[in-house]
């Protein structure tokens, strides 16, 4: 694979601070749009780090409709957008702790709030981003408080500042995004898919404006029905025209019946076993949230054939906690790059950092996994800080979408039994303890269906048959952990294994 090539196009721009092989870097003779004007950043070769000439800046030669360079008058830097005197930023550099995103440091204290020295350089933490030269909180969707839309674009890509808040981005090929609500926070849905596909889309994996089709990771229905094959599976079973059940699971978000199914999303996000009755249904609403969606034109489509359930209002889709321990779905080495193969970055639960593979959004042979980011930005923000394995603990409310995250336990007696607090980044939450996770239950308590360490997983309905599911298709190292279980009675995490 040409790896270099697809790398390019979808690395961020670069700021102050980011590893040179990371980012990518704006320069005279790039095309940009009018009014366009940038800091001009350059690559220090010594450390693989961005760093920037305060001389001169990049502006947008509307004649040539590219960058060029223009230079400030001597004594004078690039500061937030305008050529400033330099001697009062002198000044502030000769104070401890006045040191600038990029600057040289000896000690942390050398740096400004928000940083740390790394290397001999002024770095932002993690939860922070670069901008002209200081660390800004990055800020979530949804979130007050935002400067700048970079603070916003960090935790979620293409996201803005707007009035001081962080905004979902405007929309994809005219396919609008509408924010939604989670325990978790706030998420950017799709509306609907390409050429007339009506369903909103899950959070993940992210859609690219070049694919004719999106990528799918709502929960897929085991109790499907398919109308195609009536006359010859389902004669017996007299299923009416409408009767049938969609192979993706909508759901209500206001109901409170986590165990009992019902068909085209008339109750919780519930998952189906043999025989399909609403009795059957197994608890996997620690793992998926029903996540509410506009869906009148989804009724509207299917109906006579699917006929979603009035009280329908949201899609099932993994939950943060689930979406953080799922496998990558890595593009076979075989697979061309000139078919659309790109990097793209995925969380690794084990080692605790967000990894770059090449995936392959036309491979059709697996369930996508949610575990799939545009930006290495987007993955930190959503999956580095918080608890390791299992959801953390959040306020009891009749509904779950109402449920809000505990972030200021302050000791052990703090949270309920089963969990521990643990001081994450700036946020103190109340994680599944150890013994929780490696017991029967992994961490899932209200699930009550497994009886051994090992999870085996169920068989998934399909209409050219049937194959094995992995009930929440959540353990990268299954068939790993499946050999040592049956040679050594190893002890699983089950389902947060």
């Amino acid at each position: 694979l040409n790896f270099n090539a697809g790398l390019a196009w979808t690395l961020t721009i670069c700021r102050i601070s980011n590893q040179c092989d990371q980012c990518r870097l704006l320069s005279a003779g790039q095309k940009c749009l009018k009014d366009e004007r940038h800091e001009h950043l350059f690559c220090d070769i010594a450390n693989n780090r961005i760093s920037i000439h305060e001389n001169s800046y990049l502006l947008c030669d509307t004649r040539k409709n590219a960058l060029i360079v223009k230079y400030c008058a001597p004594g004078e830097h690039f500061v937030n957008g305008t050529c400033l005197d330099i001697h009062q930023r002198r000044k502030r550099q000769d104070i401890a702790g006045a040191g600038h995103a990029g600057d040289y440091c000896s000690f942390h204290a050398d740096c400004l709030n928000g940083m740390f020295c790394l290397a001999g350089t002024c770095t932002c933490q993690s939860n922070y981003v670069a901008i002209h030269g200081y660390c800004y909180l990055k800020k979530n969707i949804g979130e007050n408080g935002c400067q700048y839309s970079e603070q916003c674009n960090a935790a979620w890509p293409g996201a803005r500042c707007e009035e001081n808040k962080c905004e979902c981005p405007s929309d994809v090929n005219g396919i609008p995004y509408v924010q939604a609500r989670t325990h978790d926070g706030v998420v950017c849905i799709l509306l609907s898919g390409e050429d007339g596909d009506p369903v909103p889309k899950c959070p993940l994996p992210e859609y690219d404006d070049d694919l004719l089709t999106m990528p799918i990771s709502q929960l897929r229905n085991p109790a499907m029905t398919d109308p195609d094959d009536y006359d010859v599976h389902y004669r017996s079973l007299k299923i009416l025209a409408g009767e049938h059940i969609n192979p993706l699971q909508f759901c209500s978000s206001t109901s409170t019946d986590y165990n009992t199914f019902v068909a085209n999303g008339g109750g919780a996000c519930t998952y189906a076993t043999e025989p399909y009755q609403p009795d059957n249904g197994i608890y996997i609403a620690d793992v998926y949230d029903c996540i509410a969606v506009p869906l009148n034109n989804v009724k509207l489509a299917m109906k006579g054939i699917y006929n979603i359930h009035p009280q329908a209002d949201g899609i099932c889709c993994p939950n943060r906690a689930f979406t953080c321990i799922q496998p990558k779905h890595e593009a076979k080495s075989n697979v061309d790059e000139s078919i659309g193969v790109r990097p793209r970055w995925w969380f690794n639960s084990v080692t605790g950092e967000c990894e770059q593979f090449m995936w392959d959004p036309w491979d059709e042979t697996e369930v996508q996994s949610p575990n799939n980011f545009k930006t290495r930005e987007h993955c930190e923000s959503y999956c580095r800080n918080t608890c390791k394995r299992g959801s953390p603990q959040y306020s009891v409310k009749r509904i779950l979408n109402e449920e809000e995250l505990i972030t200021n336990c302050q000791t052990m007696g703090s949270c309920s039994s089963n969990f521990e607090c643990k001081t994450i980044g700036r946020r103190e939450l109340c994680c599944p303890t150890v013994a929780s996770i490696c017991s029967i239950s992994g961490g899932r308590p209200f699930d009550t269906s497994r009886h051994t360490n090992y999870d085996p997983g169920y068989s998934m309905k399909r209409s050219e048959g049937y194959c094995n599911f992995s009930r929440m298709q959540i353990n990268p190292f299954k068939e790993y952990f499946k050999k040592l279980v049956q040679n050594f009675h190893f002890l699983f995490y089950a389902i947060f294994g």
